[in-house]
């Protein structure tokens, strides 16, 4: 499918969100992802695709995703950062298993370490807009405060949610402190 790049925004230092319009709602399930094509000249190794998990919401009129930069950039980032409004990139059909079981008995421990906390903006915001209370709790490791993401998604959570944020520098996000923190 194709679907055309609206805009992006800054998140954090380095860290940016990019929407894209679709012609259709794109069928998927709250924290899956999509592989998005951009064709570029002199595509590096890893070649003119990328995964990335989708940060909207399934049926609204655009996907979104977040991303990091760093230096040096690959091809495929330095392509994404040229893109204008208005151009077209090709995505993959929506995959991945980081999904909510059916059951919303079932407790919940979303691990996240910096931008990996995407995977499971989408599920928070689905959560939200139908109003499912759910026993979670998000043990997010980061090493530089600034880069605490999406943490207005999981505010507006109206239900209780422990939320416990490392600073790996100071003290290891380990199977140990997972454990240690997660209620039976």
């Amino acid at each position: 499918m194709r679907v055309v790049f609206k805009q992006k925004e800054e998140l954090a230092p380095g860290i940016w969100q990019y929407f894209f319009m679709t012609a259709r709602p794109v069928d998927y399930i709250p924290g899956q992802y999509v592989d998005f094509r951009i064709a570029h000249t002199n595509p590096d190794n890893r070649g003119m695709s990328r995964t990335f998990t989708l940060t909207s919401l399934p049926g609204e009129s655009q996907l979104s995703f977040a991303v990091k930069f760093e230096e040096p950039s690959s091809t495929y980032k330095l392509a994404l950062q040229a893109l204008r409004p208005g151009d077209a990139v090709d995505i993959t059909d929506a995959m991945g298993d980081i999904v909510l079981p059916k059951s919303s008995n079932v407790p919940l421990t979303f691990v996240a370490g910096g931008l990996g906390i995407a995977s499971f903006v989408g599920i928070m915001r689905w959560l939200i807009a139908q109003n499912e209370e759910r026993d979670i709790t998000m043990l997010y490791a980061v090493r530089d405060p600034r880069q605490l993401l999406f943490q207005e998604v999981f505010d507006a959570y109206p239900f209780p949610i422990v939320m416990d944020v490392f600073n790996p520098t100071a003290r290891r996000l380990s199977a140990e402190a997972i454990v240690k923190r997660t209620p039976p």
